[in-house]
């Protein structure tokens, strides 16, 4: 469930001024601002003290009053009201000053002869968002601190002077030692981060036990660990460690995903804004920049996502005739200076059953990869799509695959290549060739992102011959995707924009996306949850062409919206968005088959191009381009 939403409420805020003419200024910007805001005043610390048994959004204080001068003040203000987010609104023009309240956790530095209402309404917000994400987060490290401590698994973390920095409850129970023992002492075992290895352990009176270790590598503020894993051998390993091994992958994937669909609903919020901003000004590169910067940045939260089992499929379909050309550039830079590439993409139009987005990560891991295996020497890396057909094995059957069926993706390096012993665990989880300058998920979310979409990778490879992957996904015969429709939104019979209610908990994904339809020519009515949106349709005295909806919010959910509104928009189209598998979403569910399904993320043209599609085709064929 996301954070409760600022504007949902009316804003408390207590104000800490002993300027008479600051604090009517003051009253009279807040008279101006949009959101719903009580405000209260204090002179001083100790009046504002009799006032903290009311629970205040947002304090705000000038740090010099009677009393009190400079960060005291601030520090003073935060133990009358720990759970309250600061903003230091003062008439000292000090950037060191500013800087100090900051680092001493103010949530902002305004100054009084340099503030507008907008600056003032904005700091609001954002101090409150950040305040409640911060919460979040020290509850989130609460959380992980008690698992840690909790399992049976013992964990150790080692510098790179061998010398123990951490170890848990269970390590010192496996380890035979007081945790003073060992924190601080040097590790006297193995750190070898190739394979799994043992250690024995010495008790009183002669006894040993054996204990299984595991050593990955990771980095923590700015210093490389190694984490130590231990556990008890119990003689029956070999029974255990594959549901073992698979139930910790589940609580990486579970746990991956809970963050990254939060990270993308900013994400999202983030790239609408640019795209907004790429709208009226095209030739902006800093927002071409940052868009970029955005894409990056979902692709490695998908690289995380796969490997979640509820984790909403990004379906689809990519021509890769245009997909190669189109990606030339992309791939050349990511190969860098020293390595040469070179396409081989098909005569003819060849579509694949797998997205652009999921596409995307794959070509990029294995680009990258070949790259690293080049870095030393230079090379040249051969990606081509061959659609003849060739003996492929899938399912432990070999069949001879017609091209019209499967088209295999091929990338060929020339760089070191790989041992067969090597090549055994190249798509295992967190296993990498790299040192410390991997992390071992890249070619597992790889060979995840092609199974799960019906595919087979295969990897051949010997040392000092290249490597070669192989990729065999199904085909399709024509394209059958989502693609553009129209630059703008279509609209109804009667020349009316076609109306849409947009329900979506994260604010800043709703502001920007609202903002981005508006400018696409639809009528947007936008609102916080599902009862808000319930309320929206029983009060308005116009229906709604489209309903689209976040499934997961606060008191009604996108499917109990949907179940509510159907009956009194039965000619509405319903779009729902999640990151989360829609299968698992509409497991019997009745509406299922007549919902519209949005993956999150999401591009604003993608809920663009789909809107316009479906309503077109909603029994409103005479509809024309919007101008």
């Amino acid at each position: 469930m996301a954070d409760k939403n600022i504007l949902n409420k009316r804003i408390r805020v207590l104000v800490v001024e002993d300027n008479t003419a600051d604090r009517a200024l003051l009253k009279q910007r807040f008279s101006c601002i949009t959101d719903p805001i009580f405000t209260d005043f204090a002179e001083s610390l100790s009046e504002a003290s009799s006032k903290k048994s009311a629970h205040w959004d947002i304090v705000i204080i000038e740090l010099d009053l009677p009393g009190s001068r400079g960060i005291d003040t601030l520090a003073r203000a935060q133990k009358i009201f720990p759970a309250s987010p600061i903003i230091v609104l003062t008439g000292i023009e000090n950037e060191k000053l500013g800087t100090a309240a900051i680092e001493a956790g103010a949530q902002d530095f305004l100054i009084k002869t340099d503030y507008s209402i907008a600056l003032l309404q904005r700091s609001i917000r954002y101090a409150i968002k950040r305040h409640q994400l911060a919460t979040a987060l020290r509850a989130e490290r609460t959380r992980f601190n008690h698992i840690l401590e909790n399992t049976t698994d013992g964990i150790v973390a080692i510098g790179d002077d061998k010398l123990v920095v951490y170890a848990n409850r269970a390590a010192t129970k496996i380890l035979n030692q007081p945790l003073e023992e060992i924190v601080g002492s040097a590790w006297p075992h193995d750190l070898n981060t190739e394979r799994p290895g043992s250690i024995q352990i010495a008790h009183r009176g002669g006894e040993t036990t054996v204990a299984e270790t595991n050593v990955t590598f990771t980095r923590e503020r700015g210093r490389y660990l190694h984490l130590c894993t231990l556990r008890l051998d119990s003689g029956r390993e070999g029974l255990q460690r594959g549901m073992v091994e698979r139930e910790k992958m589940v609580a990486v994937g579970e746990h991956s995903s809970g963050i990254a669909h939060e990270f993308n609903n900013l994400l999202a919020a983030v790239q609408a804004n640019i795209e907004l901003m790429m709208l009226r000004d095209p030739e902006n590169d800093l927002a071409r920049n940052i868009l970029t910067a955005t894409r990056r940045g979902k692709s490695l939260v998908q690289d995380l996502m796969t490997f979640n089992p509820h984790k909403a499929p990004q379906e689809g379909e990519t021509e890769l005739s245009n997909y190669l050309k189109t990606n030339r550039d992309v791939l050349s830079r990511l190969l860098g200076e020293n390595v040469g590439l070179e396409l081989e993409a098909p005569e003819k139009e060849s579509f694949v059953a797998i997205g652009p987005g999921k596409l995307n990560q794959i070509f990029i891991n294995l680009t990258v990869n070949a790259r690293d295996a080049m870095a030393a020497n230079g090379g040249t890396l051969t990606i081509k799509a061959d659609t003849t057909a060739l003996p492929i094995k899938l399912g432990g059957e070999e069949k001879d695959q017609s091209k019209a069926d499967w088209i295999c993706i091929s990338f060929i390096d020339t760089g070191i290549g790989m041992s067969a012993e090597v090549k055994k665990k190249i798509f295992n989880a967190f296993y990498t060739t790299k040192g410390q300058e991997g992390n071992g998920l890249g070619l597992n979310a790889v060979e995840n992102l092609v199974e799960e979409n019906g595919g087979k990778i295969v990897a051949e490879s010997e040392e000092g011959a290249g490597t070669r992957f192989d990729i065999w996904m199904p085909g399709t015969t024509c394209g059958t995707g989502l693609t553009p429709v129209n630059e703008e939104a279509p609209t109804r019979s009667d020349g009316e924009p076609f109306r849409v209610l947009f329900v979506e908990d994260e604010e800043l994904l709703r502001m920007a996306m609202s903002s981005y339809l508006d400018t696409k020519g639809f009528e947007i009515t936008s609102v916080a949850d599902g009862q808000a949106a319930l309320d929206a349709i029983e009060l308005s005295n116009q229906t709604f062409d489209a309903v689209v909806t976040d499934h997961v919010m606060p008191r009604v959910t996108g499917k109990q919206l949907i179940e509510k509104a159907r009956p009194l928009l039965p000619d509405t189209v319903f779009v729902l968005t999640s990151a989360y598998n829609m299968k698992m979403i509409g497991r019997n569910w009745e509406c299922f088959d007549t919902v519209k399904f949005l993956p999150k993320p999401y591009h604003g043209h993608d809920l663009h191009d789909l809107l316009a599609k479906e309503l077109v085709l909603k029994g409103k064929p005479e509809a024309t381009t919007a101008k």
